[in-house]
């Protein structure tokens, strides 16, 4: 009789024996799981190529999430996806289809050169919670040939998540819908699902060195930043505690996978950043405000962009978003720059 294993005692038990331990003789993991989280995803691929943890091996993993056809999938889970796979030729993420049976079974499959070796089957979801946090959950190990199989069956009725067609076979929340469910968050009289955080000092000045400029430093990437969290929102735990990664979808469509960072005595961190490369923030924000990649961000760029601050919504369901739309309609003169901006822009595009 196999014996059932759980984090009970150990908070790391399962990461240990499920996702760490079978490297050692394998190189591929297939997982079917009722739930997911993109995060999850972010953190275990960190995880294991942080040659930090000692690690370091390149692992294919396949993933099936079964329970979209109950409850869909949001579009910022969908984008998070899809980037992923898009980086790392390693990873494949399928959901279960429309008019398909969901599918509500967790199962860690482990194959060395595409044969079966080690298969573990039990409660947990692939999520944060279930291997880094701190919910009690069992597995046992069974037998791979047969879990290999249940996969096999499985995955004829799911679609890859960066199929050209995903959208009609799959039920995917819209950007519309995303849209209504952060208005009615930002309609509603109890705010604590909002915050704004500031992207200067008191003085109103964005720095050299730190926040936005972050990179402006004696042998760094210039485009390296973070978002500051003021200390009372940190300890607030809007945000998620250091390590734990979260992913967040901007206004305008794009997605990041962040932790909060830049506190070596507490759990809350002080700062947001990006997971692997630090330098993906302080590329997006140089691209809404206009300034050329490398360049420091001054105030008064953000003074013409019209917002010195950014907006996170927690959409209580693991994500958040991002808004940093303009805040103040611009004068006619601010308008005109823009304009022989956008012409210039386009002179050098054909130019090119």
């Amino acid at each position: 009789m196999n014996n059932i294993f759980s984090n009970a005692e150990s908070r790391n038990a399962l990461l240990e024996r499920v996702l760490l331990e079978p490297m050692e003789s394998c190189d591929e993991l297939r997982i079917i799981t009722g739930y997911a989280s993109s995060s999850m995803l972010k953190r275990h691929l960190d995880y294991i190529q942080n040659p930090d943890n000692g690690i370091q091996k390149d692992i294919k993993i396949r993933l099936l999430i079964g329970m979209v056809p109950s409850n869909g999938i949001t579009i910022v889970e969908h984008r998070a996806y899809q980037k992923m796979v898009k980086e790392n030729n390693n990873v494949m993420c399928s959901y279960a289809m429309i008019n398909r049976k969901p599918f509500h079974s967790k199962v860690y499959i482990w194959l060395s050169s595409g044969v079966p070796k080690r298969a573990f089957i039990g409660s947990a979801n692939y999520s944060q919670n279930a291997f880094f946090g701190d919910q009690v959950e069992s597995v046992t190990e069974c037998d791979p040939t047969s879990a290999l199989e249940l996969f096999e069956i499985l995955e004829k009725d799911t679609a890859y998540c960066n199929h050209d067609e995903i959208e009609d076979m799959v039920h995917i929340g819209s950007e519309k819908d995303l849209k209504k469910k952060v208005k009615q968050f930002e309609e509603r009289s109890d705010n604590k699902l909002i915050v704004t955080l500031p992207l200067t000092d008191k003085n109103g000045d964005t720095g050299m060195g730190s926040k936005l400029n972050w990179g402006q430093r004696k042998g760094r990437e210039p485009n390296q930043a973070y978002i500051p969290i003021p200390a009372g929102i940190g300890r607030s735990g809007f945000f998620p505690k250091k390590g734990e990664v979260f992913t967040v979808m901007t206004d305008d469509g794009f997605v990041f996978q962040c932790v909060t960072a830049q506190n070596t005595k507490g759990v809350h961190g002080k700062a947001i950043e990006t997971c692997e490369n630090n330098s993906e923030l302080g590329l997006y924000f140089r691209n809404r405000l206009g300034v050329k990649s490398g360049n420091p961000v001054t105030k008064e760029d953000l003074e013409r962009y019209g917002r010195d601050d950014v907006e996170f919504i927690n959409l209580q369901d693991g994500t958040y978003y991002m808004n940093f739309s303009r805040r103040k309609s611009r004068t006619p003169k601010e308008e005109k720059i823009d304009i022989l901006e956008d012409t210039d822009l386009e002179t050098r595009q054909t130019t090119l």
